[in-house]
């Protein structure tokens, strides 16, 4: 097995957040109404922790589905878990993750073929003025988790260029609302 990350963005104000925002304003909506109540998400004591675990467990099977979709190549993750820095001021959050060596080889067959690969991972590890790569082209092309990285942030590109993969996704806007306990009714 291979570690790897999925720099998906993040769940600081973005637009995965919103995503989940978006499903709990849904479910107090339909809580509210089945209820005949007011309720605001104060009065709720909602699991951010678990949503975004399960939120990042739907993503990477709908970026699995992608990859094989647009690239043919079957992928799975493993071990999907969520990584958060201390604070949001030069990092954001990363699904930390595990794929098969089979898997990576068959990325690394597809990419290592692909011109624009090549010319996008020459620029992401070039340095200039205020900004040192910690990477070089070579170090790159020679390390399995790095490059297994630098393809899959390709692909994330690619998918953003284009139009997002989880942009009408059913499988992520259909994640249920977690809660710590259920809520008193009013």
């Amino acid at each position: 097995m291979l570690n790897t990350s999925i720099n998906f963005g993040g769940f600081y104000e973005s637009y995965h957040s919103s995503n989940i925002d978006t499903i709990i304003e849904g479910f107090i909506e339909y809580d509210n109404e089945s209820n005949n109540t007011e309720k605001s998400e104060n009065d709720y004591d909602i699991n951010y922790k678990a949503m975004h675990n399960e939120y990042i467990k739907s993503y990477v099977s709908v970026f699995s589905d992608y990859i094989k979709e647009k690239h043919d190549i079957n992928i799975t993750f493993f071990t999907p878990t969520l990584w958060s820095p201390r604070e949001y001021n030069f990092n954001t959050d990363v699904i930390d993750c595990q794929i098969s060596d089979y898997d990576f080889k068959q990325l690394k067959t597809v990419f290592l073929k692909d011109s624009e690969f090549h010319t996008y991972l020459k620029e992401r590890t070039k340095s200039y003025d205020g900004y040192q790569s910690y990477y070089t082209y070579e170090s790159a092309l020679n390390d399995n988790e790095i490059l297994s990285q630098f393809i899959l942030d390709y692909i994330l590109e690619l998918s953003n260029n284009e139009y997002p993969f989880y942009m009408d996704n059913h499988e992520i806007y259909e994640l249920e609302v977690i809660l710590e306990s259920e809520p008193e009714l009013v």
